[in-house]
This record gives structure tokens, C-alpha cells and sequence, in this order.
């Protein structure tokens, strides 16, 4: 008696195989574009709460960048560099308004309201597609979250 396996059970495994791997990765990606959209967003919202924290602390203006290369700096005046980092990648930060600069006062809160939108390479919920893409927003009065605006009324609905 042969031990071992046939030709023929070696290429049903196989098939068998792909086709479980067929049917898991496309959500896998979408699991995985997702986290990293969860993960840009924290690093932003804590990018912002240090800026506001170090504009209480020291009873001045502190001012968040989101520069072009994808990274952010945190600037007490005089432009002094507190702290600066790299957000992750995504395929899209986009600030509104288009200014990529928050600027807090010695009270923590803002002039204007902003909202940056974090979105990844495929279609997003609200337009049709599989990823929750989430917006950042700071509120005049200095609120800081991250939020989902393909869930209107929920738990983690958008203000603007």
C-alpha cells in the first residue's frame, strides 16, 4: 500500500483551496483599507488634541499643519516645532476648508469650523461603495472627534 498522495487529490485540494481563498481576500482588502482609514484618523485627531493642549497649557496660539507630504507639525509661535509626524497611507486627506493649517487659541477653540475627510483607493460607503472612509471634524468650540458621514443619526454621525 502506497502512502502519499494521488495527483487527483492534490489538484482537488487545491482547488478547493483557491476557491476559499477567492471568496475571502476581497473582503480581507476592505478590511484592511478600512484600518488603515481608522488609523489615519486617530493619528489626526491626536495631532489636533496636542495642538490644542499645548495652546491651553501655554496660554498662546498653537497651529496644526497638514503638509503635502502626508506629514503634520505641531507649531507654538514664533514657529517653533513642538512635535511632527507622518500619517499613514491613505489615497486621500482632504481639509475643508482647503487651508491645510488649524490654528487654536489660548482657550482651545478654533475661528472656523474644519473637517478633513479621509478616504482610501476604492469607492467609499456613502457613494455606493465598501470602505468607510471617516472625516475628522474640530468644531469652533475646539471639539475634536472622528466621525462616520455614512451614518447620519448614528452613534459616530458628522456634525458638519
Amino acid at each position: 500500500m502506497d502512502k502519499g498522495f494521488t495527483l487527483i487529490e492534490l489538484a482537488v485540494t487545491l482547488v478547493v483551496l483557491s476557491l476559499i481563498l477567492g471568496i475571502g481576500a476581497p473582503p480581507m482588502m476592505d478590511m484592511m483599507q478600512n484600518a488603515r482609514i481608522r488609523s489615519t484618523s486617530t493619528q489626526l485627531v491626536s495631532a489636533l488634541q496636542m495642538g490644542k493642549s499645548i495652546a491651553i497649557r501655554n496660554n498662546t496660539t498653537a497651529v496644526v499643519t497638514l503638509n503635502a507630504d502626508k506629514s503634520w507639525t505641531v507649531e507654538a509661535p514664533q514657529g517653533t516645532v513642538v512635535n511632527k509626524g507622518t500619517i499613514s497611507a491613505v489615497s486621500g486627506i482632504t481639509p475643508v476648508p482647503a487651508a491645510n493649517v488649524v490654528s487654536f487659541n489660548s482657550l482651545g477653540s478654533i475661528t472656523n469650523n474644519v473637517s478633513i475627510s479621509i478616504t482610501g483607493p476604492s469607492a467609499c460607503r456613502e457613494n455606493g461603495g465598501d470602505i468607510t472612509c471617516l472625516r475628522v471634524e474640530v468644531l469652533a468650540g475646539g471639539a475634536i472627534h472622528a466621525c462616520d458621514p455614512s451614518n447620519p443619526g448614528g452613534d459616530n454621525a458628522c456634525s458638519l
